[in-house]
């Protein structure tokens, strides 16, 4: 752990709890207690940037800032955040063999959003159940909504894959726009 990757990770991680806390959250329609939000922007920089260590340590420290707010929904955002985190990190390892990095750091990072969504949509299919309405069958949470099991599964993927994308493709479009001497070593090695 080098003194620019602490650095880095500490202030985009201080950043992002700042963003956790400000109350600039807007619902998702369909299942009003989703919130789209871009605390987790930060978080996806420092996975860019430093893979894997630094990615699951910002996350974590996020999800813990959002323990005062929501102890239960901190599971879920920490998970979310963990889901997405850790597959766009890995372009510290991939990025390297890849000739085209930046089209390579855009499908590793749909690769991502989507391996969010089904992880999301699978913890929630579990935990809701278990956490949130314990002893409440999901099917019958979902018909509080007036949805269907399936639609309400589909409206949770939905909107894991709306707010990855709002959170990663900004941190991308950041990183790849970075000077050379910030840039993470995967890029400046292409140029």
């Amino acid at each position: 752990m080098g003194a620019r990757e602490v650095s880095i990770t500490a202030i985009l991680t201080a950043l992002a709890i700042a963003l956790a806390l400000f109350p600039l959250q807007y619902p998702f329609p369909p299942l009003s207690f989703l919130k789209f939000d871009i605390a987790e922007l930060p978080v996806m920089i420092v996975s860019v940037m430093l893979g894997p260590v630094y990615a699951f340590i910002s996350s974590i420290i996020l999800g813990l800032a959002y323990v005062s707010r929501d102890p239960i929904g901190a599971i879920f955002k920490t998970l979310a955040i963990l889901s997405m985190a850790l597959p766009i990190s890995s372009a510290v390892y991939i990025m390297p063999k890849i000739k085209n990095k930046r089209l390579g750091i855009y499908m590793l990072a749909i690769f991502s959003v989507i391996i969010r969504s089904a992880c999301m949509t699978l913890a929630d299919y579990v935990l809701i159940p278990i956490i949130y309405t314990p002893g409440i069958p999901l099917e019958t949470v979902a018909s509080w909504f007036g949805m269907n099991l399936g639609v309400f599964l589909w409206f949770i993927f939905l909107f894991n894959i709306l707010q990855g994308l709002i959170n990663i493709i900004p941190g991308v479009v950041i990183v790849l726009s970075l000077p050379k001497e910030w840039a993470p070593e995967w890029l400046r090695s292409s140029e």
